[in-house]
């Protein structure tokens, strides 16, 4: 049984992860996997859920198969190369441009054996680990390119159904339009393990009728804009530095709702189980209309993580 545990203070609060995985190997081509995570912080109430729930079918080469609930394509690759989840959350995972997890059947594998090319798509509910509350599914997917060395490259992409809503320029019909959403993806990468890694990774995810204009009485689509750009290098066996920058635009056709997030920090991790890591999350915000300006945030945090 794998145990991880994440501890995050700053000045004003203190914030627990714990996580419980169990995997067992049924035969030479099925496995299961079950991880149940929970977290505290300071004044709330003890949470746990569960993370995953899934067989996984090796039923050809390198060909799996895997049902139950199990992280989608969005951000598995970009997230290994970032390899602080214990500092924050990729920026698909921070921004809910995807769940980390959801409920439905995935196919991996190589497109060509031993090429270059990977493929990962999953249908789901669309809902993460909840129950769902409509019939409509989400479709996942992306292409991995190994161009040689470290580097990681992958195309990404999936479609996200939502029920109709009703056409607000006719209330009396029962006209409805769709409403459902499109995210492209991309990102690039390259990790040398325990020497250095940087990435750059980009979503723009497009809700269809999302924004009505009550005045020229018309529908337009809402676009979101999401950005990152990472690294981090080994200044010496035992230490390192890490640095992240996030741009984030929930609604590019409107004004005063984008956000900067920098974060910085120095790590000691005496070997590959124990990171002890002071940190520095700084998000800056866009000005409201008129002018009226919203002040940074800034967090000093130490962050403590092992596992065994």
């Amino acid at each position: 049984m794998k145990k991880n545990y994440l501890i995050m203070m700053s000045a004003i609060s203190l914030f627990i992860s714990c996580s419980l995985s169990q995997a067992y190997r049924i035969s030479e081509k099925f496995s299961t996997r079950f991880r149940l995570e929970s977290q505290i912080t300071a004044g709330q109430n003890i949470i746990v859920f569960i993370k995953d729930a899934y067989l996984k079918w090796s039923y050809s080469g390198n060909h799996v198969m895997v049902l139950g609930i199990s992280p989608p394509p969005t951000y598995t690759v970009s997230e290994d190369v970032w390899g602080h989840r214990y500092l924050e959350k990729t920026i698909g995972d921070l921004r809910h441009i995807s769940p980390s997890r959801d409920f439905g059947i995935s196919f991996s594998g190589d497109i060509l054996e031993g090429g270059p090319l990977k493929y990962y798509v999953m249908y789901a509910n669309g809902f993460g680990p909840k129950p769902e509350n409509n019939k409509q599914k989400r479709l996942f997917g992306h292409i991995m390119f190994n161009p040689g060395g470290n580097w990681h490259i992958t195309f990404y992409g999936d479609f996200h159904g939502a029920p109709r809503v009703a056409d607000e320029r006719d209330p009396a019909s029962s006209s409805t339009l769709a409403n459902h959403t499109i995210t492209p993806g991309l990102f690039a990468g390259y990790k040398k393990e325990h020497k250095y890694s940087f990435g750059i990774e980009g979503f723009m995810p497009i809700q269809k009728n999302a924004l009505f204009d009550d005045i020229g009485l018309t529908y337009s689509g809402r676009t979101t804009l999401a950005l990152s750009v990472f690294g981090s290098v080994y200044i010496a066996e035992q230490f390192s530095v890490v640095g992240r920058y996030d741009y984030f635009d929930p609604a590019t056709e409107s004004g005063s709702d984008h956000r900067n997030l920098v974060l910085l920090g120095f790590t000691w991790h005496p070997n590959d189980k124990i990171y002890l890591t002071p940190n520095i999350f700084v998000e800056t915000y866009e000005d409201l209309p008129g002018g009226k300006k919203i002040d940074p945030s800034l967090t000093a945090r130490l962050t403590f993580f092992y596992n065994f």
